[in-house]
């Protein structure tokens, strides 16, 4: 088995990962299935054959006769704030209910280049995933900084979230330090919000702070309880010259406690 990618690539360019292999056994295996292990700051975006799970991390290829080969193309980008080494791997494993036998592990390392802008969300202090409880008000900071050496022009900033079930958030007492414009879970800022938005030269920053009250009851639909957060920007122009590059951050999950949940960490 191989796995081949890009050597460098800037975050918010989609990068195309090709993992081949072939059955060189003489006995055919079956529950094969292949799975993605990745940093936390490369974004999923589309596989070839589809992934089976939400995630992008996931495939089932079933029984696998000798000689039988396939490829998986994985394509995706990284956050704003990854730099350096990166290093992704598709593990082959033989699934049997609900165990997995790890038969091989393929690796590749690219490097990320740094980003002409800084992107990052911190939600409640924390740049990671953290549990909290319904009632609570989540308090996130979007903040921006150019790095390069010429200036942006006309960004668009978003945040965005998406909760399962939906409703989680009480979206009449969202509160933001610059009004934007609302819509679907996502909040937009462009250069009529935020007129600084228009040129953001060489090192100038700034930051957008977003207050988001939980509902005070969990709903009625089974399941995990989970807000997804994360920013985005939209460069129309780097140095005056036309473009259209966009970069995110990494998704922040905030899993809601339970009363289960309560009950369990109480005892």
């Amino acid at each position: 088995a191989t796995l081949t990618g890009p050597a460098e690539i800037a975050p918010g360019e989609t990068g195309e990962y090709l993992y081949h292999v072939k059955h060189t056994g003489i006995e055919p295996l079956d529950g094969v299935e292949l799975s993605l292990e990745a940093p936390d700051s490369f974004l999923f975006a589309d596989s070839e054959p589809k992934a089976t799970d939400e995630h992008g991390t996931r495939w089932q290829l079933g029984k696998f006769e000798p000689g039988t080969e396939t490829d998986l193309k994985i394509r995706g980008s990284f956050a704003a704030t990854t730099e350096g080494s990166a290093s992704l791997a598709v593990a082959l494993g033989i699934r049997h209910n609900d165990d997995r036998l790890i038969h091989r592990r393929d690796s590749i390392t690219t490097n990320v280049l740094a980003s002409d802008i800084s992107l990052a969300l911190v939600v409640n202090g924390s740049s990671g995933n953290f549990n909290t409880n319904f009632g609570s008000t989540l308090h996130a900071t979007l903040a921006y900084q150019n790095n390069g050496s010429v200036s942006l022009g006309d960004v668009t900033l978003s945040f965005s979230t998406a909760s399962a079930p939906g409703g989680l958030i009480d979206w009449s007492k969202v509160v933001t330090s610059t009004t934007g414009r609302t819509s679907d879970g996502t909040v937009t800022w462009t250069k009529k919000e935020l007129p600084a938005l228009a040129e953001i030269k060489p090192t100038s920053q700034g930051a957008i702070d977003i207050s988001l009250p939980i509902v005070g009851r969990p709903p009625e639909a089974a399941g995990v309880d989970e807000i997804r957060l994360s920013g985005s920007a939209l460069i129309a122009s780097i140095g005056g010259r036309p473009t259209s590059k966009q970069i995110q951050t990494t998704p922040i999950i905030v899993t809601l406690n339970s009363d289960l949940n309560l009950i369990a960490e109480a005892r």
